[in-house]
């Protein structure tokens, strides 16, 4: 068994695709958020700890990404011809599912500030017996079929990224137990799944923790598709996870420094990004986030 089958591994293919950008003068504000501002925020951030055995850094060895590494990286950002985020879904989806789905699309937009287009479900028919197997608990679909030759093909022309979300399980290649999620930055194509948070009938508390799992993995995985690395000093959104219980512990919002490499990226207007994730979670009762992120509006508006 190779060493990677001890681990649940949250990964993704990060490839880089370049797209222009004037990037001079370099920083001075990152979609209205300052240097004053990020240095009054790392305050109401937590440094990250030493990993326990078979956490994500404790496995990965990470150099992480500096804000002036990010712009020297030339990111996948928005553009007037390409700034929207597509999502195909692939699979059955209950009611439940798509509930699920409908209100991830909904943060999504509110996270990153651009229009997500949420597009009807396909059978995963399409995929082919070479491209599918079964392990010990379900069947499980190759992402890198579905990366190459189905979402790559049929990509928009309006797109900024085609996400695809699949019902069922996913494995990179026939050395790994299954993967989250997978992406292919070049091409701009991600794919990942919502079969490990699924519940049977949740009652409340399940269906908040399924949806909480989704929008952790959804964001996390956009992030990358935006060039950002994981996070290796702050406890952040963009932290690596080598299983479900660890990625559990991390946050739904960014660190300072991952904020201003999105902000810079997206141009989101940093106050209105705080209102309408302020009022996203307030309408979810998701109490943690909406404290968390009414302090941090606090500190900005401060300096304004």
């Amino acid at each position: 068994m190779r060493y990677q089958h001890f681990f649940i591994l949250l990964i993704s293919l990060v490839f880089i695709s370049c797209h222009p950008r004037d990037d001079s003068p370099r920083l001075a504000r990152a979609g209205n958020l300052s240097l004053s501002d990020l240095n009054n925020l790392y305050s109401l951030h937590t440094h990250l700890v030493k990993p326990a055995l078979g956490d994500w850094l404790d496995v990965h060895e990470e150099k992480g990404q500096s804000f002036d590494d990010y712009i020297n990286y030339k990111a996948v950002c928005p553009s007037a011809n390409q700034n929207k985020i597509y999502i195909q879904l692939i699979g059955e989806f209950d009611s439940i599912d798509n509930s699920i789905i409908k209100t991830v699309a909904d943060y999504i937009n509110a996270f990153y500030g651009l229009k997500v287009v949420l597009l009807d479900a396909i059978s995963d028919s399409i995929i082919p017996d070479n491209s599918r197997r079964m392990n010990e608990y379900a069947e499980q679909l190759l992402t890198k079929y579905i990366l190459y030759d189905i979402l790559l093909p049929v990509i928009p022309k309006d797109a900024i990224v085609l996400n695809a979300i699949t019902s069922k399980d996913l494995y990179p290649d026939e050395d790994w137990n299954f993967v989250f999620g997978q992406a292919a930055l070049k091409k701009r194509v991600g794919v990942s799944s919502l079969y490990r948070y699924k519940y049977d009938n949740p009652d409340s508390v399940a269906y908040a923790l399924y949806l909480r799992r989704l929008m952790r993995t959804a964001t996390h995985e956009l992030g990358h598709m935006f060039s950002l690395k994981h996070c290796i000093e702050y406890k952040c959104l963009m932290n690596g996870s080598n299983s479900l219980s660890e990625a559990d512990t991390k946050p739904l919002w960014l660190c300072p420094n991952c904020l201003a490499k999105i902000s810079w990226c997206t141009q989101y207007d940093i106050l209105e990004r705080y209102d309408n994730l302020i009022e996203f979670f307030g309408e979810l009762g998701f109490v943690e986030e909406s404290k968390f992120l009414k302090e941090s509006k606090k500190v900005i508006s401060n300096q304004k």
